[in-house]
């Protein structure tokens, strides 16, 4: 067995990359410079079976088996080959397999400062395979970049607003999450990934503070991962609804953290590699306003897609308002729910979405459509006509601020602004 290596710097963030590796859509694209109508059956998700195939000229179905060994999104995934397919009938025993069974191919997405993605794979291949795959692996990299870039939508993550205590935060979250990293750190903002979720802690004083209209859902997948951030996230805060079985759910628990911070831990996995959703919770007058937030989101963004819909039982309305849904937005997974209790919280800036656009087609877009029948404020914020927050901002906003030349200038030149315009940043 010989290895190849080959790597390829991507304009896209790794969540994007990732996305044209495992989409079935997207990796034909790219992987056809191996064969042409190349195609995948399966999960990307670690420990499951995936098979990596085409059509021959006979019409049989034939190519490679395999389990995905490790699955770490956003940055790494490990595929053990354990034979190949001839006409749909799986060969992981011969004497030719076990010649090289099992070979390993791996992927890394190595995150850079720019928002661009490194990405390099290391792939175990045999003698009679090495020349070939070491001239294809480069052209379907070339075309995996292409795929990427040209289908990156624009990121979207979290923003939790704190009096001054950003900083302290984004570190104890990290020290508790066992899947974390420290981002970036300054007066103004922290950012971090907790199981690479990205998320923006910002200080921006007393005047608001996180609410329970906007929580984190965390997918443990095992009572020990639940056990551990109960543990850790009540510790110094209050717990809304105790740990234990509940109609939705085995195992769950509601805690608010020391910080003010509503976090909802479930036993259970979710079906993609974001284990941490932020949930709306529509309350009071706006209890029955979810499914048409997300019919309104899904005109906004381009890349929606719905995944669940859980409607109130008995419900005699048609269509009947939903009791939860969760959804995608730019690659994105959220929640929401409604509550027919009385609550004395809304929606605030407290808990906002940060949009970062790479165009001003991208900014004016997102803008308008989102801002339309809410409010505009300064500086990139809105709020929609839910009286949910956002910031559409460029994402070359932190790159400019942090520009020893002319950080400060572009610091005054958007205080000065509602909407962001990119032109006047890169001019200032």
């Amino acid at each position: 067995m010989k290895k190849i290596y080959a790597e390829i710097l991507i304009k896209a963030i790794p969540e994007v990359v990732w996305h044209a590796v495992t989409d079935p859509d997207l990796y034909k694209q790219w992987a056809r410079m191996f064969t042409a109508g190349s195609f995948f059956e399966g999960s990307w998700n670690e420990g499951e079976a995936i098979r990596f195939l085409t059509i021959n000229k006979r019409g049989e179905r034939e190519g490679m088996l395999a389990e995905i060994a490790a699955s770490q999104y956003p940055r790494h995934i490990s595929i053990r080959l354990l034979g190949y397919v001839y006409n749909d009938v799986e060969d992981t025993s011969s004497d030719e397999i076990r010649k090289w069974a099992p070979a390993y191919e791996n992927y890394t997405l190595h995150a850079q400062e720019n928002g661009h993605t490194l990405f390099s794979v290391e792939a175990e291949v045999t003698d009679d395979f090495y020349a070939m795959f070491t001239e294809l692996w480069p052209k379907a990299l070339e075309e995996l970049k292409r795929v990427a870039e040209r289908n990156a939508p624009p990121a979207v993550y979290p923003c939790i607003w704190f009096n001054s205590e950003a900083g302290s935060a984004a570190k104890y979250y990290c020290s508790i999450f066992r899947d974390s990293e420290m981002l970036r750190s300054n007066a103004m903002v922290s950012t971090f990934k907790l199981h690479g979720t990205k998320i923006m802690g910002l200080n921006g004083g007393p005047r608001y503070k996180p609410t329970g209209a906007v929580s984190y859902f965390i997918y443990c997948g095992g009572m020990d991962t639940f056990n551990h951030y109960f543990k850790e996230l009540s510790a110094g805060g209050r717990v809304v609804l105790p740990a234990g079985k509940y109609g939705w759910s085995e195992h769950y628990a509601w805690v608010t953290d020391r910080y003010g911070v509503d976090w909802q831990l479930d036993v259970d996995d979710i079906r993609s590699p974001q284990k941490i959703v932020p949930t709306l919770l529509f309350v009071n007058e706006k209890r029955d306003a979810v499914r048409s937030a997300i019919g309104h989101y899904a005109t906004i963004f381009s890349t929606f897609r719905n995944l669940l819909e859980s409607p109130y039982p008995n419900s005699s309305a048609a269509p009947p308002p939903l009791l939860f849904a969760q959804f995608k937005i730019n690659h994105f997974v959220m929640n929401a729910m409604s509550s027919k209790e009385n609550h004395d919280f809304d929606f605030s800036p407290g808990n906002s979405f940060v949009i970062e656009c790479n165009t001003q087609a991208e900014i004016d877009h997102y803008w308008d459509k989102l801002g339309e029948g809410g409010r505009f404020d300064q500086c990139g914020w809105l709020t929609d006509k839910f009286g949910i927050s956002w910031q559409v901002v460029p994402a070359v906003l932190s790159e400019l601020m942090n520009n020893p030349e002319k950080g400060e200038r572009v610091i005054r030149a958007f205080l000065q602004m509602q909407k962001f315009d990119i032109e006047s940043l890169l001019n200032a």
